[in-house]
């Protein structure tokens, strides 16, 4: 069994969602901090939830923190030409500046996973965590962040194969050419 979130629970949020427009935490869940203490919530409590109903834990590969993992470049702050951000690890990043907001993706991801993944193993100390990944060209998927520079036990790499974007796109995508150690 591999447990798996496109996020936490709406519930949580406290708030009515309607549409889609009603979510405005889709890049804020990985970079600010009140939205990470929220999620470092719902894992033990889901954890503690489900031994409650005794369900064997061994029985769960991985809890999956994210289905398929993006940054929505359309939201704030990668939306934003100038400004700057300060994200949960306590960074800075200068949103006129493109490799910074790169840099701040992919050192939120590391951040984020790396808080879930101790959350959950606070309550679980044998669980795998993963993350799913897809490769596109409109959001932005900090792969390579996930794949070598978090803490995640392995990642899943979803690959949608056609005519425009062959196995080659996804090879280069997620960098699976070369062998490395994590």
């Amino acid at each position: 069994v591999i447990l798996t979130t496109d996020a936490i629970p709406i519930a949580w949020y406290e708030t009515v969602v309607e549409s889609e427009e009603d979510i405005w935490w889709h890049n804020a869940q990985y970079l600010d901090e009140t939205e990470l203490a929220r999620e470092r919530a719902f894992w033990p409590a889901l954890i503690v939830a489900l031994r409650d109903r005794q369900v064997p834990l061994e029985a769960i590969l991985s809890y999956q923190l994210r289905n398929e993992f993006v940054f929505h470049p359309g939201l704030p702050p990668l939306n934003q030409s100038s400004g700057i951000v300060i994200t949960a690890d306590g960074h800075s990043y200068d949103m006129s500046r493109l490799e910074e907001k790169q840099r701040m993706v992919d050192e939120a991801l590391a951040h984020w996973a790396t808080e879930m993944r101790a959350a959950i193993r606070q309550s679980d100390s044998d669980a795998l965590v993963s993350i799913g990944m897809f490769a596109d060209d409109y959001f932005v998927i900090p792969a390579q962040a996930a794949i070598f520079d978090s803490e995640l036990d392995f990642v899943d790499v979803h690959m949608y194969p056609e005519p425009e974007k062959p196995m080659a796109y996804y090879v280069s995508f997620f960098d699976l050419a070369t062998p490395r150690a994590k």
